[in-house]
């Protein structure tokens, strides 16, 4: 299902809507055949009764996974913002060393990482681009951090920032693997499909009544699109910024690191 978590917000919505008013539709249908004149009103009466406490439930299952979701994108945004600051670290603590060793390769490393690393996750092997400059940007700094003209402050930070960079970097990656337990998606949709099929039953034999189960299948076709388009942080409809990177790989074009 994680597929639809890649579709443009509009047809995402579009298409949770349009299952959920078949749901309806088909749910009024049933109860039409299911039920004689004389029964509806007591099915309308245990629908009516069902429908707090359904719309409970779906509630707060929504809302538990609306929170676990909004949790991973920000934990993912998170991890950029830390590895961007590492990067900026590293960059300062390499000036001024030659720019060859260190800030080339950190800019060539963080060009792979927001292009084609940035969808990475954990059963994915790297790509070519971005294990080259992972190994040429630890060579160098490595290099430089031992070298004999540097001053051991310097190179401690250096090696501290570029262990904090791997380590945010690995940090996104799984925040980008994290997946909702089938299960639960599961329990999402089977709460949804309960509150709109009874909710259609309720308008059974009662035809002006039809439009009032408009906002009930909005709200649960809008909150289910929510769930999905927030389900990949770094590919999904919703995603986390990938400019704290861009920032820093801006400014290390821009020579902003170099003291003089």
């Amino acid at each position: 299902m994680s597929w639809l978590a890649t579709l443009p917000a509009w047809l995402l919505v579009t298409i949770s809507v349009a299952v959920f008013v078949g749901i309806a539709l088909a749910g009024r249908k049933i109860a039409e055949r299911a039920s004689t004149e004389q029964e509806r009103g007591s099915h309308h009466t245990v629908a009516g009764n069902l429908m707090p406490g359904i719309c409970a439930i779906f509630g707060i299952i929504a809302g538990l996974t609306l929170v676990n979701q909004v949790n991973n994108l920000h934990h993912a945004q998170e991890a950029v913002s830390r590895e961007a600051s590492a990067a900026a670290r590293l960059a300062w603590a390499s000036d001024p060393g030659p720019a060859d060793s260190v800030q080339v390769p950190l800019e060539r490393f963080i060009e792979a990482d927001t292009g084609p690393g940035w969808e990475l996750t954990t059963g994915e092997p790297l790509p070519a681009p971005l294990t080259t400059s992972i190994q040429q940007l630890q060579g160098g700094v490595r290099l430089l951090a031992t070298d004999g003209g540097t001053r051991t402050q310097a190179g401690t930070e250096m090696l501290t920032a570029l262990d904090d960079l791997m380590t945010a970097r690995r940090e996104r990656v799984v925040a980008q693997s994290t997946q909702m337990p089938t299960l639960f998606v599961i329990a999402l949709f089977l709460a949804g499909l309960a509150v709109v099929f009874n909710a259609a039953a309720l308008t059974v034999g009662r035809p002006y009544t039809w439009r009032l189960i408009v906002p009930v299948v909005a709200v649960v076709a809008v909150d289910i699109a929510l769930v999905i388009a927030l389900w990949l942080p770094f590919s999904g409809t919703i995603q986390a910024s990938r400019q704290p990177l861009l920032d820093v790989q801006q400014q290390i074009q821009e020579r902003f690191f170099e003291l003089g």
